[in-house]
């Protein structure tokens, strides 16, 4: 029939269904399998740092805070319990200034634009982070007082371990936008559907 195209065969050239898929769709499969492993060796650590107990955090992954960005993986947590809450699992009903807000970027490559990211970040959070595999991290690691001069920290995390490395980590501060932290927090509530901060 005239005007008709034949269906064409297209040939898989790997037995690995990802390495089929066209570049820019793999390696974004690729980032956010490197943001998972990160965010559960994140809470590991945290909880073999503390003897197992964290009972008041929260993780969330792409925290799109209108104006600041889209951090890869956040992690909230509260240095009290709030009151009354006594092992009553999740909340944010606690005081804001009590909680602690960390924001992540994490890029398998473009370190560079990792870093434009995370600067953003700091209006929300009371620390921002850059993460890299290890052989990018290094590369990072050369212009190490530009991190230090805009604050954000540049961490190392080796997917196939498991092993988070600290190259910098910055003083927390308060987030440059206390109107930006409050917008962080009721979207990571409703995100995760918790009450949200009185």
């Amino acid at each position: 029939m005239k005007g008709r195209t034949q269906p064409s065969v297209v040939r898989l050239t790997h037995a690995n269904p990802q390495r089929n898929l066209p570049a820019h769709i793999a390696r974004g499969r690729r980032e956010m399998n490197f943001v998972t492993a990160f965010g559960d060796a994140y809470v590991r650590a945290e909880l073999a740092r503390r003897g197992g107990r964290l009972r008041f955090h929260a993780t969330g992954r792409e925290l799109q805070v209108s104006g600041f960005g889209i951090a890869d993986f956040v992690w909230i947590a509260w240095r009290d319990a709030p009151r009354g809450e006594e092992g009553m699992g999740l909340s944010l009903r606690a005081k804001p200034q009590k909680a602690v807000v960390l924001a992540f970027e994490m890029k398998l490559k473009d370190w560079r634009r990792a870093l434009a990211q995370a600067v953003r970040y700091r209006y929300f959070a009371d620390a921002a982070f850059v993460v890299l595999p290890p052989p990018v991290a290094a590369l990072a690691r050369q212009v190490l007082a530009t991190f230090r001069d805009l604050r954000v920290g540049l961490w190392s995390f080796d997917q196939q371990t498991g092993r988070i490395s600290k190259i910098f980590t910055p003083r927390r501060t308060r987030p440059l936008s206390a109107g930006a932290r409050q917008k962080a927090i009721a979207i990571l509530s409703h995100k995760l559907r918790i009450p949200p901060v009185s």
